[in-house]
């Protein structure tokens, strides 16, 4: 009975699966999205070129959008990538020559984020693309950020500029094929190794005796704050619905003292902890800016600031038990809030 016992609270707890790529419908919904918001008509003209470039981003979307989201997540908020990192992306995939430079990315990056809609190709037949553009203002797209579409469509932009003289669907083809996709492995590999790696069961075995304790006495109480603690009644309830923002994160960080002067957890470190683990929700509609760390994420990103707290460990395992210890015990809990939890104790 007490294996039982101790084998459901560890399902409780562990809530991490790695994050899937659409496919099927919900693939379908946000490709459609996308293609909807890219605006082409200013430099492809011709319906069948922009037949073209949606047929090859079709076969490509996910890479992409896989790229996108492992790089707007590098700052707050994470839905959006600012131009220092569209830019810093570019210079990785050695998109750059002389003829080519940062003043053309430049450029790119200013005209997809003039907002637009000239609606779909079925409702242009017969409209005179200079009237039937119109400038939109909306309050989910800042004016100086890529969303995941004008990501998409400064990638066509920049294969028109480099290689303009061999059609509109072979040069976005070529730019995929001989710059993004050779790279893609290297441009994920700190976003997709951690995950892959918390899916083992060793991280499993490090995490499991810490499981407990770390939701009841660090997770929960600070995730509940804004709740004004009423979590349900029900434990996995909690596990489902309790969040902490970046706000939260960063206190509690400050408040057990692994954040700030003499730390060796940096805040680049700290920050892009944070924000790589949270996952965009993929229904369709834009991640808010507001989106907060769950529990699943707050496991994943105590593996990822754990050899940055503890570099002098051999291994990741070693200092990520280290953390946990460091974590359930006294010096680990939020001790400046006094919380009173659903299960009767103080903290």
């Amino acid at each position: 009975p007490t294996e039982k016992k101790k084998k459901k609270e560890e399902e409780i707890f562990w809530e991490y699966e790695i994050p899937r790529v659409p496919t099927g419908d919900e693939f379908e919904s946000l490709f459609a999205r996308d293609w909807r918001e890219i605006q082409l008509n200013d430099v492809v003209p011709q319906a069948s070129d922009r037949k073209d470039v949606k047929t090859i981003l079709y076969q490509y979307w996910n890479d992409l959008q896989q790229i996108f989201r492992a790089y707007s997540c590098l700052k707050i908020p994470i839905s959006f990538m600012d131009q220092s990192t569209f830019s810093l992306l570019i210079a990785k995939l050695k998109i750059y020559t002389k003829k080519f430079t940062v003043s053309n990315v430049s450029q790119i990056f200013v005209r997809v984020n003039v907002d637009e809609d000239y609606g779909s190709d079925e409702e242009l037949d017969g409209v005179d693309l200079k009237r039937g553009m119109q400038i939109s203002s909306d309050p989910d797209n800042p004016s100086n950020q890529f969303i995941r579409s004008e990501f998409l469509e400064a990638l066509v932009r920049i294969s028109l500029v480099k290689w303009r003289k061999i059609g509109v669907g072979e040069g976005f083809k070529r730019l995929i094929e001989e710059h993004i996709l050779p790279k893609q492995k290297s441009l994920l590999e700190g976003f997709i190794r951690l995950r892959r790696e918390m899916d083992t069961l060793e991280v499993k075995r490090a995490f499991n005796p810490f499981l407990r304790s770390l939701f009841t006495k660090c997770f929960l109480p600070i995730a509940m704050l804004d709740e004004g603690m009423k979590p349900e009644e029900d434990r996995k309830d909690d596990v489902a619905t309790a969040s902490m923002s970046i706000d939260e994160y960063t206190s509690w960080l400050k408040d057990i003292e692994l954040f700030g002067k003499g730390s060796e957890l940096k805040r680049r470190e700290a920050y892009k902890a944070y924000c790589m683990p949270i996952e965009p929700q993929f229904n369709g509609e834009l991640m808010s800016e507001d989106s907060e760390m769950q529990w699943p994420e707050f496991l994943e990103m105590l593996y990822r600031i754990a050899p940055c707290i503890y570099p002098k460990e051999k291994t990741v395992i070693e200092a990520l038990t280290k953390l946990l210890k460091f974590l359930v015990g006294k010096k680990g809990v939020m001790v400046k809030k006094k919380v009173t939890l659903k299960f009767g104790n103080t903290l």
